[in-house]
């Protein structure tokens, strides 16, 4: 079954949805975010076909896909975007602009007809949004032609081996019944998810990435938990910085070097104390938060890596450890988020456990064997129906006393989680994701013809590079790829730099770098979209 991924950014639904049974063949990404994402999931998975551009301009597949899926932002919901509400002004709501991606992702699916479209927000985005949302499903119907129906789902990454308090909700819309299985899983605490990671970083493998961020903003956080040792001072797990400082002065590295002032500073502080950092006194949900080592973890957010400090060795969270928070499997590189510094990219997805668990019961749909409970049809439009199972409790009683007309007859779906939950996997002795794949086959030719911007180019023929839960890659079928010397001889010719041609194709100057350079041959350019290359780089 193939599946293409939507605004599914760095990978962690990926990764799930992978080991779902799925092959995933394409990626798109809006221009508007600049390619968010696609490096470390290109890096990842090569052999997809990866596109950055306007939305109404991303390629229809060229063949029948199964499932589209994707997690565009959610900040219009998100209870954190509320919260910025009251301290910001921020608009939030069905009304906020940011909702438009999830517009995009809808006209998409129209075009592209698959049989299960898959898309995550927020649990307050159904609570507080329903209509928006079954609004989003009748623009679908419409501009589709297809009768889709609806399934409003309401999960919880601790129940399906996410390891992690992550209520979140899922638009369903299927041409088949769908349903899903009301086994579940208990949550492991944090120090159990991360206990074999050393309490040591190692900066010489960025591919596994058990290093911190680097930057001012870690390395004050470090300074902080010594200097608290220094005062006598402890910070507690499951608290904030300003439970453990009461009565102590800041520190020299908190005071701000450009002296900036809030109204809030000075009632905290008082109007003639220095200008410190507002985590020295800020409790808000953006302050940073030591977790609790025998609690299962709360949501991997964007800037987790500056604002988690963990449960139990005196720094902040690595790229591997945030990873685990986000069930990623062990052989997931970070190699591109830890070279890029972009940490952001882990918290703005899905936990790939959510991911292969609604994958799971999205391929159960198709293939005619829902999972056996369909949920609550509490409107008079009986092709919509709701599934809440955000807690155990809500689950037992679900399991032993269903509501009339919520249980497909006769099916037991999944009497096993092992056929829906995320297999972590191990870290590998050797990283393929970095292996150089020497060519096959070369074919060869002149290089660009200027008088059409068209041309026959030399052509490298490499192997897909294997998805960690399906085939070896020596088994999966090949591409064809543009040789990276017939790319920057293009450039060379027009001529553009790398700046000027990842605007024009609407991507990262990274991503221009992989096109025109031997680092990672399976990124190399699919030679199905050289033409439309180069008509974008030599007309703007």
């Amino acid at each position: 079954m193939k599946a293409i991924d939507v605004m599914g950014f760095a990978g962690s639904f990926a990764a799930g949805v992978d080991q779902a049974g799925f092959d995933i063949i394409a990626k798109r990404e809006p221009d508007e975010f600049k390619g968010f994402g696609m490096e470390s999931m290109l890096y990842n998975m090569p052999w997809l076909d990866g596109q950055v551009s306007p939305p109404e301009q991303w390629d229809l597949p060229a063949e029948p896909v199964e499932l589209l899926y994707g997690c565009p932002p959610c900040s219009g919901f998100s209870q954190l975007s509320h919260a910025n509400t009251l301290i910001h002004g921020a608009v939030v709501g069905p009304d906020a602009d940011i909702n438009k991606c999830m517009f995009w992702l809808m006209d998409y699916a129209a075009r592209v007809k698959p049989r299960v479209v898959v898309m995550e927000s927020v649990g307050v985005a159904f609570r507080s949004g329903r209509d928006f949302m079954e609004g989003l499903w009748a623009r679908l119907v419409e501009q589709s032609g297809v009768d889709y129906m609806l399934t409003h789902v309401n999960m919880n990454a601790a129940l399906v081996g996410g390891d992690v308090i992550r209520p979140r909700y899922f638009l369903v819309a299927h041409q088949d019944p769908f349903g899903v299985g009301l086994d579940f899983v208990r949550p492991r605490t944090a120090w159990e998810v991360l206990e074999d990671l050393s309490a040591e970083t190692d900066d010489a493998d960025p591919d596994w990435g058990h290093m911190t961020k680097r930057g001012s903003g870690v390395d004050r956080w470090v300074k902080t938990l010594a200097w608290l040792k220094e005062n006598g001072r402890e910070w507690k797990p499951g608290t904030r910085l300003p439970d453990n400082n009461e009565g102590l002065d800041p520190p020299e590295f908190w005071v701000r070097r450009d002296g900036a002032r809030t109204e809030r500073m000075d009632r905290m502080l008082g109007a003639d104390h220095e200008s410190v950092y507002s985590h020295w006194y800020s409790t808000d949900p953006f302050s940073t938060y030591r977790w609790r080592p025998d609690k299962p973890y709360g949501v991997v957010v964007a800037a987790v890596l500056e604002r988690a400090i963990h449960p139990i060795h005196d720094r902040t969270l690595t790229f591997r450890e945030a990873a685990r928070f986000m069930s990623i499997p062990d052989t997931w590189s970070m190699a591109s988020l830890v070279e890029r510094q972009a940490a952001a990219e882990l918290g703005k997805a899905v936990p790939s456990a959510s991911g292969k668990w609604i994958a799971h019961h999205a391929r159960m749909s198709i293939e005619g064997t829902p999972g056996e409970y369909a949920g609550i049809a509490d409107t008079d439009d009986d092709r919509i129906r709701v599934i809440t199972v955000q807690n155990e409790k809500q689950v037992v009683a679900l399991a032993k006393s269903p509501p009339p007309g919520t249980q497909y007859e006769g099916i037991i779906a999944d009497p096993d989680p092992a056929t829906w939950i995320i297999d972590r996997m191990s870290r590998p002795d050797k990283w393929w994701q970095r292996e150089e794949r020497p060519p096959s086959a070369r074919g060869g030719g002149p290089g660009p013809d200027m008088s059409d911007q068209k041309g026959t180019t030399p052509m490298i023929v490499t192997s897909r590079a294997p998805s960690p839960s399906q085939t070896p890659k020596t088994q999966r079928s090949k591409i064809v790829r543009i040789e990276p010397e017939v790319v920057q001889a293009y450039l060379d010719a027009i001529p553009l730099n790398h700046q000027q041609a990842a605007e024009r194709l609407g991507v990262s100057t990274s991503r221009i770098r992989e096109l025109t350079s031997h680092t990672r041959p399976g990124s190399w350019l699919n030679a199905e979209r050289w033409d439309d290359v180069q008509q974008r780089l030599w007309n703007g």
